[in-house]
């Protein structure tokens, strides 16, 4: 459940950028009604401080890496280091507005504005927002403006390029400023199917497990498909009405790039879920933690936030998937119905890793696989009354 917010544009003032969240329904206490629950996470960045290192670093590391100025790898890499080099912006305000003049310059019969708490040292902003059906609804209704998307989709207040149902909202800095930061939640149904995803090396080929490797593709090359993976996820949306979160242990400030490639590929709407990382404090040497301290814990607030929802696990055999998604497994086996693993390591899957990673775990759940069309999902997920069980 985040939005994330990361800018990498020199300018006088804050900048914002929003990431989609997950939007869950839940019961009230006095209540029969449902409201919509929203968890933003922000983050604020003031450029212009950090633009003489940002200039110098990179220039070190173009020299380094034997780049030429022009290079497209030398244009890639300005992109991607860009935002590692921003100042983060603590005790600033923002507010969340849905309905009026959340997605043009008409005012809508509907107005809702949250004011959040100021943000914390890294820029972040985290809060609890909710909205009632009814409200929801009125949002819905007054849905007049709709916006045509990069792949030719067209997205309304309540409805997403892919037909998915989300809900738009715009964050405001100050009065005076004019800008418009639009961000996005999934509205995601109590129950149904949910797809978790690794990133690196399930989708995107990075090679984490050569460093070299790892540097040039994260850094100076243009993104890479896993072959088949967006059109396995397309059919996955399609038939089974599933969502999708990409949980990875990549750093927030690639979210932007991530998100333009996936978008461009065709990988269906997602929420995002990367590492807080800032170079300024400890939090840097969290790219190095080890991911089972890491995403475990992530993985385990999605499902807590989504108890009645079934998932599938898709990640990698080249770091601590399989140990992740074993442990997971073991901590909620009614929910978790499928644990596909991408072979990068050329392993059978008999290792005593696997024997340890999924042990009391159903051997049926899980599976290894090297191509996309090789994954088989159990049958009874194809049968919509089963998901309601």
């Amino acid at each position: 459940m985040d939005l994330r917010t990361c800018h990498s544009r020199p300018r006088p003032t804050v900048s914002v950028l929003l990431a989609g969240v997950e939007c869950r329904h839940t019961s009230s206490a006095e209540s029969d009604t449902n409201f919509c629950m929203l968890l933003p996470q922000l983050c604020l960045f003031f450029t212009p401080k950090l633009f003489t290192l940002r200039s110098t670093l990179i220039t070190g590391l173009r020299k380094y890496l034997k780049l030429k100025r022009d290079d497209e790898e030398t244009l890639i890499l300005k992109r991607r280091v860009g935002p590692f080099l921003v100042d983060n912006e603590k005790r600033k305000e923002l507010s969340i507005h849905i309905g009026c003049r959340a997605i043009d310059d008409e005012d809508h019969d509907y107005c809702r504005v949250f004011e959040l708490p100021r943000s914390g040292k890294n820029g972040h902003f985290e809060a609890l927002i909710s909205i009632s059906d009814e409200e929801l609804e009125t949002v819905c209704t007054c849905d007049h403006h709709k916006e045509t998307s990069d792949n030719n989709g067209v997205m309304t207040n309540c409805q997403g390029k892919d037909g998915s149902a989300i809900l738009k909202y715009r964050a405001v800095t100050e009065e005076d400023d004019d800008r418009k930061f639009k961000g996005v939640s999934h509205l995601i149904p109590p129950t149904g199917i949910s797809v978790i995803s690794d990133i690196d090396d399930t989708v995107k080929i990075t090679g984490v497990g050569n460093k070299r490797a790892l540097l040039r593709s994260t850094f100076m090359e243009e993104f890479k498909e896993v072959p088949g993976m967006s059109q396995l996820y397309r059919q996955w949306a399609t038939d089974l009405d599933a969502k999708f979160h990409f949980v990875s242990s990549s750093p927030w400030q690639l979210w932007e790039e991530l998100a333009q490639f996936f978008d461009k590929v065709g990988f269906p709407d997602a929420t995002f879920h990367l590492k807080p990382v800032r170079i300024k404090d400890r939090t840097l040497f969290d790219l190095w933690k080890c991911p089972i301290e890491t995403k475990t814990s992530v993985l385990e607030s999605i499902l807590k936030a989504f108890p009645e929802r079934k998932f599938l696990l898709v990640g990698d055999s080249g770091e601590k998937d399989p140990e992740v998604y074993g442990e997971i497994a073991r901590r909620y086996p009614t929910q978790v119905q499928g644990i596909y693993i991408r072979n990068v390591t050329d392993e059978t899957g008999k290792e005593e890793r696997f024997n340890l990673a999924f042990e009391g775990v159903d051997p049926d759940v899980w599976a290894l696989f090297k191509e996309p069309e090789a994954i088989r999902l159990p049958k009874h997920l194809l049968e919509p009354e089963s998901l309601e069980a």
